[in-house]
């Protein structure tokens, strides 16, 4: 499944009449039919209230009411706004519902559109689409206020009136949904971490949009089971029953320093119940201290190093000079190894000049959260659309993977962008990062890509939260579940 940035979707609907010969019209009358059919299988209502502006997401809304009155629902359509701004495909479908003789009323006054509220059972948001940017004026203002203080439910047409579908950004009073539909393709700004309190459940419909069409414009790919199954299979990586522990996967882990010896193990404890045969631990801190008995460790880096090529250093490594002064002295000995560079580790390279900078990164995955990213690039996110932005430039100026946490997760390679579009306040505890560090450490072990890798792991480590069944789980009771994931996507 792909998302693209609302302000793409008219080009979009462009490119299918030139290439394909789709007319904009089939694509509205197959949104109103999936509309139309998502409302009778969610709601048991009568009278239907469709609040339309001029745009084409009135005209959805225009060829949902005759598809509405042709079930025998009562349905009333307000019109807001002139409508000598009626697109060609917004007039036609106004035309035909005029003459079914339906119930029409244009920009009533606040008394009657709240009686007009008061009667309907279900509320059909066909306001401001795709288009929309910036704020209401106080002319729509009025009567969106009027929609969401009615306690009704409201049933949003592409997008809820008031979101941005390229940023994810709002309007104060932007129309909370309880269910919205997105037409062909979901709308990036959709999936921004507080979009959900605007959509309610989001469906998507096929619209007949040709899906190949999306490869010429600027589209993320979602993380989704589907995805992540199709990606295993594809793949083909084996692990068979007679493999040594060795084969099974390797894994070297670095840091954990006084105070922050458990961050290493954390990221152990991940690598394990993903499946790594043995995991190795080089511990900055107190040797003694080994709350996970699995691990092998060792205090020469060096020897630990030489176990694996494959490494995780950062988690609790610390960030004072003396931490600084390992860290570098650590990185210059690995060579030609697979590298994910967590937490401290970020903060350290945050503070060396461009050239270390670019030889650290160069090829690795790196799992900043929001501070940290910032801390490397000076630069801030406040949507969604900026975070897919700088993530890919990082990404292409230091040549590697970047996981940039917090919801949505966004997993690129710089020229192809994956989004994790979930979010879990399970995952809001001590070590999360550290066990999803674990986890794709544990997939590059494997063999899998380091991109398939970041893929695998932020799947993962979200359904293992998403399958614990306390409300407030230690991140080792998230761990136990990682198996039950694998077991569904086939790993």
């Amino acid at each position: 499944m792909f998302s693209i940035y609302g302000e793409i979707s008219k080009t979009i609907d462009k490119k299918s009449v030139e290439k394909y010969g789709i007319d904009p019209i089939i694509l509205m009358e197959n949104a109103a039919i999936a509309s139309c059919n998502l409302i009778i299988f969610k709601y048991n209502v009568e009278k239907i209230l469709i609040v339309s502006s001029t745009g084409n997401n009135g005209g959805d809304g225009f060829a949902l009411a005759r598809h509405l009155i042709n079930k025998n629902y009562l349905v009333t359509v307000v019109i807001l706004g002139d409508v000598k701004k009626f697109s060609f495909e917004t007039r036609k479908n106004f035309e035909i519902l005029k003459s079914l003789s339906a119930k029409i009323v244009f920009n009533p006054d606040s008394k009657k559109f709240k009686n007009i509220i008061r009667e309907s059972d279900l509320l059909v948001d066909a306001i401001f689409g795709t288009g929309f940017k910036g704020i209401f004026d106080d002319f729509y203002r009025k009567y969106i206020k009027l929609l969401n203080n009615s306690a009704k439910k409201i049933f949003s047409l592409d997008v809820p009136s008031g979101l941005n579908s390229n940023t994810g950004e709002t309007d104060p009073d932007t129309i909370r949904a309880d269910t919205t539909i997105t037409f062909g393709l979901i709308k990036t700004g959709l999936l921004w971490k507080d979009s959900k309190k605007f959509t309610g459940d989001l469906y998507v419909a096929d619209i007949s949009l040709p899906y190949k069409t999306v490869f010429d414009f600027d589209y993320q790919i979602i993380i989704e089971k589907d995805l992540v199954k199709t990606l295993v299979k594809t793949l083909k990586i084996k692990r068979e029953d007679y493999f040594h522990k060795r084969e099974r996967g390797n894994l070297v882990i670095i840091g954990g320093n006084n105070g922050m010896e458990g961050s290493t193990q954390i990221a152990a404890l991940g690598a394990l119940k993903t499946g790594v045969g043995i995991v190795y631990i080089h511990q900055l801190g107190n040797p003694k201290i080994k709350f996970l008995k699995e691990p092998v460790y060792f205090e020469n880096v060096e020897k630990a190093c030489s176990k694996s090529d494959n490494i995780i250093i950062g988690c609790g490594f610390g960030n004072d000079e003396q931490s600084k002064k390992t860290f570098i002295e650590i990185m210059g000995k690995l060579k030609d190894k697979n590298i994910l560079i967590d937490a401290d580790g970020l903060n350290i390279i945050s503070k060396l000049n461009q050239n270390m900078k670019k030889k650290f990164l160069k090829d690795s995955i790196v799992t900043p959260h929001p501070e940290e990213f910032f801390r490397l690039t000076g630069k801030r996110f406040t949507n969604i659309k900026e975070k897919i932005s700088f993530a890919k430039e990082f990404s292409l100026t230091y040549s590697n993977i970047t996981v940039l946490k917090s919801p949505p997760t966004i997993v690129t390679n710089g020229q192809t962008t994956f989004i994790l579009p979930n979010s879990n306040l399970k995952l809001a505890t001590a070590g999360s990062g550290d066990l999803l560090s674990g986890i794709i450490g544990a997939y590059i072990s494997f063999g899998y890509d380091k991109l398939s890798s970041a893929i695998l792991g932020v799947f993962t480590h979200f359904y293992a939260s998403e399958k614990t069944d306390v409300k407030n789980p230690l991140i080792t009771q998230i761990a136990e579940n990682i198996g039950k994931v694998q077991d569904e996507i086939s790993i």
